[in-house]
């Protein structure tokens, strides 16, 4: 009885886990800040505040000399989504390059996003050119670190 009961609460927990606290969100994202993202989700705060950026990823990106916007599309609900946006909002604000722009868009729990983003996975971070073409994407999480991976990406 006591492992059939442990059993439960651990599905509770799983299934849970992923629930929306916020399902008023747009039915094809919200654009937000990274102030507001960090104001209203107290993990993503947490996570961003004690992340420490690497100084060569820092430097790495400052060295994007074409401009480039990245849409990270995430949902606050997600586990990945509070461990990978923090760091690319931290990375993004220390290489403080005016090349990059960076626009966060939260999703609800069904992933509804503008179509052309193609999003199934959260996070997404789609990297695209200054003619607006995508040149690649972050899924879930990098292969190397978001710097590198961006990097390889132009």
């Amino acid at each position: 009885m006591k492992y059939l009961c442990s059993l439960l609460l651990a599905a509770t927990i799983v299934l849970t886990a992923c629930a929306s606290s916020n399902l008023d969100i747009a039915q094809h994202g919200e654009e937000m800040s990274a102030v507001q993202l960090f104001s209203q989700h107290q993990t993503f705060e947490h996570n961003h505040a004690a992340y420490e950026v690497s100084t060569a990823e820092v430097n790495a990106l400052r060295q994007v000399t074409k401009p480039i916007t990245i849409v990270s599309l995430f949902g606050t609900w997600c586990h990945d989504s509070e461990r990978e946006v923090p760091r690319l909002v931290k990375l993004i604000t220390r290489a403080n390059n005016p090349k990059i722009t960076l626009k966060l868009i939260a999703v609800n729990i069904k992933k509804q996003a503008p179509a052309k983003y193609h999003l199934k996975y959260t996070p997404t971070f789609i990297v695209f050119n200054d003619n607006q073409q995508e040149i690649g994407r972050i899924v879930e999480r990098p292969k190397n670190n978001i710097a590198t991976d961006i990097i390889n990406m132009l």
